[in-house]
């Protein structure tokens, strides 16, 4: 199932300090040259290497624009400078394809998929029943794929001489415009940003509770509320809505359940081309996903994407994503997809097109041996509702908010939110009113914070606008002991003013 996005802010990448080459001896100079500084410089030469029309690659012109994004023309270098700069890069290059003494007109300027074997833009027989154009992109500039073009890439694309971006690939299933679209977004491809420290761990979840559900995805050590846990690049990426998609463009049958079948067949055709094109050890990863569409005609990896894959909304074929977001994107993760289910999720996700890359951050404290927990359902409906979305995926939840749910922890799920609304509203006419506020308005704003809290739904936005409201409000009414309280919790939540618009605060 499409794990679905959660709003957020975003969290700036973190990079090392860049080496300054202006003041660099012949001794650094060489250093360089021996490819022992190139963190920087790898992820530029991705990212300029893939820049539409942009200068002739390895040429004096695409380095001069390399080190200028590096480090920004601080300290200025002359031309010289520069040039001496560029022949040792392009030196360093050049050895490691194999190509030294070439000139770059000559070197080539094809960027390849991960798996170097693809090198034309042939059509796979086994899917042109698929009746859809499929190739290979070996030219990372190449973006005026027609809309029909269905791209089997590598994003980002390595430049020649370059085994791998240093913050690894996706294998993407995407049609031509949309990839462009992707290329196209300032800062592509930006690094994935990176947590202080690595602090989870995938293991078997019955070492650390008595419900086994398999592998998961458990923190060693504390991990605070706001923290970036982890982010990382998809290892596939494929149109959510594949079925419609390869309906479309399927061979005719007799009936349609015929015609679906025989799409199927051939999507995941298109899915294998792509998980072979993978390194060893992702292709290994996706394959023993766990499949719980064994039964409905998908294939072993379109049914690894139906039940593991995450939804990305900011990707989608055509001008603007549609309500029933059938053509956005989905992504199969090594650390992500490894996130079991909860109804009291203790984590949200981020998608960044710049870095192509999901981000993961922790909703409330999480102690060291504490599992991470997503809900692949929406938790503002019944117990019942939430198993009969969960029953065709093979999950029977078990979470505190399951075991123990009655008809008002129902009731409370289904009505939080505008109750949320209704009362906070309610509160804030009183203060424009210029009327003191009573505290009648005020205790069933207590009552439903607690209920919220008991319940497991602290992590809400709604729950945290409670909290920092009300410490507004009783201060306003000189309850200073009693506002401090919600004060000091409230300052943890980072709630904007934006957010306190919606109640009209």
């Amino acid at each position: 199932m499409d794990r679905n996005t959660s709003n957020s802010s975003s969290a700036p990448p973190r990079r090392q300090q860049p080496w300054s080459p202006a003041t660099a001896s012949e001794e650094e100079m060489a250093f360089f040259a021996k490819q022992e500084r190139t963190d920087d410089l790898a992820w530029t030469i991705y990212r300029e290497a893939q820049r539409p029309g942009g200068p002739e690659f390895l040429s004096d012109e695409f380095f001069h624009n390399v080190f200028n994004n590096i480090y920004g023309g601080n300290p200025p270098m002359s031309t010289e400078k520069m040039n001496e700069l560029a022949k040792g890069a392009r030196e360093r290059v050049m050895n490691k394809r194999g190509t030294k003494g070439k000139s770059p007109s000559t070197s080539g300027s094809t960027v390849r998929g991960s798996s170097g074997s693809q090198s034309t833009t042939a059509v796979s027989e086994a899917l042109r029943s698929v009746h859809l154009e499929t190739e290979y992109v070996t030219d990372a500039r190449k973006l005026d794929h027609d809309d029909s073009t269905i791209l089997i890439t590598t994003i980002p694309s390595p430049p020649d001489g370059f085994d791998k971006d240093p913050d690894g690939h996706c294998q993407w299933v995407v049609r031509g415009p949309t990839r462009a679209k992707v290329i196209n977004t300032p800062g592509y491809p930006s690094p994935v940003p990176k947590p202080e420290e690595n602090k989870v761990t995938i293991m078997q979840t019955q070492a650390i509770t008595q419900r086994n559900m398999g592998l998961g995805v458990v923190a060693t050590k504390d991990i605070q509320m706001g923290e970036l846990i982890f982010a990382e690049r998809p290892m596939l990426m494929t149109p959510r809505a594949v079925v419609r998609l390869a309906s479309q463009g399927g061979p005719k049958s007799r009936d349609k359940k015929s015609s679906l079948r025989m799409a199927l067949i051939e999507w995941e055709k298109l899915l294998q081309e792509a998980v072979d094109r993978m390194e060893p050890l992702d292709r290994s990863l996706v394959l023993r996903l766990p499949n719980s569409h064994r039964n409905d005609g998908s294939g072993m990896i379109l049914g690894a994407v139906r039940t593991n894959g995450f939804a990305v909304e900011e990707i989608f074929d055509g001008p603007e994503k549609k309500s029933d977001e059938s053509n956005i994107y989905a992504a199969l993760l090594r650390y992500g997809s490894m996130i079991n289910h909860n109804c009291v999720p203790n984590i949200r996700y981020e998608f960044s097109v710049a870095s192509v890359s999901f981000q993961f951050y922790a909703m409330v404290d999480i102690k060291a041996g504490q599992e991470l927990f997503y809900s692949f359902c929406e938790t503002n409906v019944s117990a019942a509702e939430r198993r009969k979305k969960l029953a065709p995926y093979g999950i029977t939840c078990h979470c505190d908010a399951c075991e123990h749910a009655t008809k008002q922890t129902d009731k409370l799920r289904q009505e939080y939110q505008s109750k949320t609304s209704r009362l906070l509203r309610a509160l804030n006419w009183q203060r424009r009113e210029g009327k003191k506020v009573a505290q009648t308005a005020i205790d069933p704003i207590i009552k439903l914070k607690d209920a919220l809290a008991k319940e497991g739904l602290g992590y809400t936005h709604e729950y945290k606008c409670i909290v920092v409201i009300l410490a507004q409000v009783l201060e306003e009414l000189g309850k200073d002991d009693l506002a401090k309280e919600y004060k000091e919790e409230g300052e943890k939540y980072n709630v904007s003013k934006e957010k306190l618009v919606k109640y009209s605060f």
